[in-house]
């Protein structure tokens, strides 16, 4: 087995250390060929040129050109990404443009979550500066920069299965499964509190035990999103695109940071669950 992965950094634009940039590339590549095909890669020669590093508030745009060969298949493909802020539109834009997908990329929640958790990394970040942030040196705008390298990634990802004749993952219908069943949770969940809230009496002793009917009822939804999560491998994340999409829609830049979320919410509707049931029997 002969694996070599060679980068350059050609991109016109200057970045505090292109060499960490380089470093990181590789060993995510690297890790990929070497332990995520599961023995299927036997030799392998990969060429990596970043054409195109463009970082700013507002926006990150990478562009990689990808060229070399695996298991002796030919392989040649570029790559581009970009990641833009989302903005608060006014009122007349929402009225006026009917593109769904341009609503939910400025939708109101997006643009708050993209706050919040860009507050969050950043906290993070000046107590322990990823790779990332290290090599372009640009704290305020790194979470679209690993969005858009982990996008070219993820491609690259893919173009490596194809070429070694992988199926994908698989793990997009489950995933959707789990949505499905938590919708479906939340609909039974708002009905049993409408009904409680309909049926409900002043003594204090009947209050308790609805509020545990109401824990009891909301703990499953977040039960079954959290699971779903957390049952979904790493290379779901990396690789699928429906993977990534979620990822990037948490604002999360990882799926370890998306598995730390996923097992707080699991291990608070456990909580929940567990307290209602108390309640129930009690």
């Amino acid at each position: 087995m002969s694996h070599q992965i060679n980068i350059t950094y050609n991109a016109p634009e200057k970045i505090a250390d292109p060499v960490a940039l380089v470093t990181w590339i590789q060993g995510e590549v690297e890790h990929y060929v070497h332990s995520r095909t599961e023995g299927l890669v036997n030799c392998s020669e990969i060429n990596i040129k970043i054409l195109c590093f463009e970082s700013s508030v507002s926006k990150s745009e990478v562009a990689i050109d990808v060229s070399g060969h695996v298991n002796n298949i030919l392989i040649e493909e570029s790559f581009l990404s970009i990641k833009r802020r989302p903005k608060l539109m006014s009122l007349s834009d929402y009225m006026y443009n009917h593109n769904q997908r341009w609503r939910r990329k400025h939708s109101p929640v997006l643009v708050l979550i993209d706050r919040l958790s860009g507050l969050i990394a950043g906290m993070f970040q000046m107590i322990r500066p990823s790779s990332i942030l290290n090599a372009t040196g640009r704290p305020s705008s790194y979470r679209r920069d690993i969005q858009a390298f982990n996008e070219c990634l993820g491609e690259l990802r893919l173009t490596i299965d194809r070429s070694i004749k992988r199926k994908g993952f698989e793990w997009s219908k489950f995933y959707y499964r789990g949505i499905w069943l938590t919708i479906i949770a939340v609909v039974l969940a708002v009905g049993a509190s409408t009904y409680l809230g309909a049926n409900s009496t002043e003594t204090t002793k009947s209050s308790i035990k609805e509020f545990t009917k109401l824990a009891l009822a909301w703990s499953v939804p977040g039960l079954l999103y959290g699971l779903t999560l957390l049952w979904i491998p790493k290379d779901f994340y990396l690789a699928e695109r429906a993977g990534r999409r979620v990822l990037e829609s948490t604002g999360l830049r990882s799926p370890s940071g998306l598995r730390m979320v996923a097992g707080i919410l699991t291990f608070t509707s456990l909580a929940l669950l567990l307290f209602g049931i108390y309640g129930l029997i009690a």
